[in-house]
């Protein structure tokens, strides 16, 4: 089960968490909402609409400063499961993909060469999650690296339609069962 209350609740306690960078000019939370205002907008499937929400999860526990004096999250795609059944019961038939998607997220941002792109995203997530990714598996990381970006805020223009957008991801987690 899914607890989207709880999910709130962290996210307003964790909401002045610095997350300005060269990636991005909006708020750690703002940025976990809009992942999944945009994830709503390409899909309906709760298990991507949740990976969306819970994508981001680790971050207060991964939060540092990096070279240039930015804000980093080293390792945040690396979620524990105690962070993540906070939220999703372990029970819950959503948990292990879920939990899989989101230790894969970072994938797709570290591939350098794209010529090969394909094959070495899949060969990374098999790194990751141990086992051979299905078709099915890197088309839902892909749409969850889709959403993560299109949830990234690059210049101060666009922080004008932020706030609703925001609204929309809070209403859309309050709809996810």
């Amino acid at each position: 089960m899914f607890n989207s209350s709880l999910l709130l609740a962290f996210y307003n306690e964790h909401q002045d968490i610095p997350h300005v960078s060269k990636y991005h000019h909006e708020s750690y939370v703002q940025h976990a909402l809009l992942v999944v205002d945009e994830m709503s907008k390409l899909t309906s499937d709760s298990t991507l609409l949740l990976a969306a929400a819970l994508h981001d999860i680790a971050k207060p526990r991964t939060q540092g400063i990096n070279k240039l004096g930015e804000p980093c999250f080293y390792g945040h795609e690396e979620i524990s499961d105690n962070e993540l059944s906070q939220f999703l019961s372990e029970d819950d038939s959503r948990y292990e993909q879920v939990k899989r998607l989101i230790r894969c997220h970072m994938a797709p941002y570290k591939i350098i060469e794209q010529a090969k792109f394909d094959k070495t995203l899949r060969k990374m997530c098999r790194k990751i999650i141990g086992e051979e990714p299905t078709e099915e598996f890197i088309s839902q990381v892909m749409l969850l690296h889709q959403a993560d970006d299109a949830g990234s805020v690059r210049c101060e223009a666009d922080m004008e339609e932020v706030e609703l957008r925001c609204m929309q991801g809070e209403k859309i987690l309050c709809m996810i069962r």
